[in-house]
């Protein structure tokens, strides 16, 4: 858990201030906190596999069936990541 909290604040996502007082919080509003700003600070930029990582080398790529579905599978992924907030997430908890 604490490490998962430095990489957070690392990311500039959440504050941690020590005391009696203190604790986490954070330090982007809710509504412009995505699920991948969270995955992408804890884990790492997203990667289906090897070749879509950044630096992925594949002679194969040009050629590759696999690399072209993969990457429009990690396309969608992200961007469906980057829709939802803590915020949407909070409010769908409260229904």
């Amino acid at each position: 858990m604490k490490k998962t909290i430095q990489l957070l604040a690392h990311a500039g996502l959440v504050t941690t201030q020590r005391g009696s007082q203190g604790g986490v919080r954070l330090k982007v509003p809710s509504d412009k906190i995505t699920i991948f700003d969270v995955i992408v600070a804890v884990e790492g930029p997203i990667a289906l596999n090897i070749c879509l990582a950044d630096d992925g080398l594949c002679p194969n790529i040009p050629n590759c069936q696999a690399h072209r579905i993969l990457k429009g599978a990690q396309a969608s992924l992200v961007e469906e990541l980057k829709k939802e907030t803590f915020a949407d997430m909070i409010e769908m908890e409260k229904r």
